[in-house]
């Protein structure tokens, strides 16, 4: 269909075309109004400038390798296999692991999930307040266990007098539990290690 706006050439005029040539002699788009579009270096190959052994390379050319991704910690790729190194812990320096170490038995007072937390954060990062870090728990995983007992126990045997007995003497560990907690903190502070009495072990 004819454009209305243009005037209608007379009978024997030649047509004007559809998009004028530029001064470059290369097409002109005016649906793209952004020369720097136009200007544009293309990607696309083009073939009608190769000869018959050229045009032959390229259509019978590989793809390119598709860049391999990440290694994951372990797995397989292809027919090779691939692991990558946890990442390094950074330690801790001896002040610190000294101050740890004492610290892992002062927080014995509030129970044993404090003292479990320091450990578990610094066992990798100091040697000190690893093994400073399993005495005290074991210590008062020992303790707390032998108070809950006491105190299950002397419920139960409340109706024949010995509960009288039993639970008295878990307020008493409780007490001893507390006291420790404090000489270990204290002995550990210069970075000597120090040992509960009458504790179980459950993490060697």
């Amino acid at each position: 269909m004819s454009d209305p706006t243009q005037p209608t050439p007379a009978p024997g005029e030649p047509q004007a075309p559809a998009f004028a040539a530029a001064e470059d002699s290369e097409p002109v788009y005016p649906h793209f109004e952004s020369a720097a579009w136009a200007q544009a270096p293309s990607t696309q190959i083009d073939y009608t400038q190769m000869d018959a052994a050229a045009l032959a390379d390229a259509i019978t050319a590989p793809p390119a390798p598709t860049p391999t991704r990440a290694a994951y910690a372990t797995g397989q790729n292809g027919d090779e296999s691939y692991s990558v190194p946890p990442p390094a812990v950074t330690p801790i320096t001896d002040p610190q692991d000294r101050f740890w170490g004492s610290a892992s038995h002062f927080v014995g007072v509030l129970g044993p999930i404090p003292v479990l937390i320091i450990w578990l954060t610094l066992r990798r990062r100091g040697r000190f307040v690893n093994q400073e870090g399993k005495e005290a728990l074991n210590f008062q995983l020992s303790a707390w266990i032998l108070i809950c007992a006491l105190i299950i126990v002397g419920g139960i045997t409340m109706p024949i007098l010995i509960g009288y007995a039993l639970v008295p003497l878990a307020i008493v560990v409780q007490i001893a539990e507390f006291v420790f907690a404090i000489i270990g903190g204290s002995k550990s502070s210069g970075g000597k290690p120090y040992r509960y009495p009458l504790t179980y072990r459950f993490i060697k």
